[in-house]
């Protein structure tokens, strides 16, 4: 059996819990887990103004491992940036710890019954900036590494 550090399984499920977890009290923010550029509608049909897409990247494994991550940020009918920096600030909170000297939020890596199986470590970059994405959608990137042990 693939030892659950280095199930990249493991790695996006447990990634995928933690946006759950950590948005849901984040009302009006829809949170896609593939790229959608397109902008998404609620039921009623109304067109919602910000949105983020969590998507992964390229991984290097080795005794410290690392999973790379995109946050796609949209924002539409912002002519200034400002909702979209505010947006930014939102989820940038919630990617950091300020209780830790390292300011480094800490996530629990499950297994398949959702059994914790180690703590990874993220580690936010900088921020990648497009003005004006297209059709009146600005988009920012806020790029972060996911760290771990591995075996």
């Amino acid at each position: 059996m693939l030892d659950p550090t280095l199930s990249d399984a493991t790695i996006l499920r447990s990634v995928r819990k933690f946006f759950i977890d950590e948005f849901k009290t984040v009302g009006g923010i829809p949170l896609y887990f593939e790229f959608i550029d397109k902008q998404p509608t609620d039921a009623e049909g109304n067109k919602i103004d910000r949105w983020m897409c969590v998507v992964p990247r390229n991984s290097v494994r080795g005794t410290l491992s690392t999973k790379y991550f995109h946050i796609y940020l949209f924002s539409s009918g912002d002519t200034d940036g400002y909702k979209l920096a505010e947006f930014r600030d939102i989820v940038y909170e919630k990617l950091v710890d300020f209780s830790h000297t390292d300011c480094k939020k800490r996530v629990a890596c499950y297994d398949s019954s959702w059994t914790q199986q180690f703590v990874a470590v993220v580690q936010v970059l900088d921020d990648m900036n497009f003005a004006l994405y297209t059709e009146g959608i600005n988009l920012k990137i806020l790029p972060f590494l996911l760290n771990w042990g591995a075996k």
